[in-house]
């Protein structure tokens, strides 16, 4: 697969918005709180279309991600 400028571009929010949430503190069960961190860090999803969901799932793992991360590097 051609890495395109929209990928690199989807690849930027999705870790942006992950670390926005990360940072937040917020609960990821919680889709409302975390679309509202979205929503204030003015990470734009129009255009999206279908891949919205897709999108935001991305960007849940990722920020459960990055709080595992931390999490080892505390406990290290």
């Amino acid at each position: 697969m051609m890495i395109t400028d929209h990928h690199r571009t989807m690849a930027d929010a999705i870790e942006r918005g992950a670390r926005a949430i990360a940072d937040a503190g917020v609960d990821t069960t919680v889709d409302g709180d975390c679309w509202q961190v979205l929503i204030d860090e003015r990470i734009n999803i129009n255009g999206y279309g279908m891949k919205a969901l897709w999108f935001f799932e991305r960007v849940i793992e990722r920020a459960n991600e990055l709080r595992c991360e931390w999490t080892m590097e505390i406990a290290a």
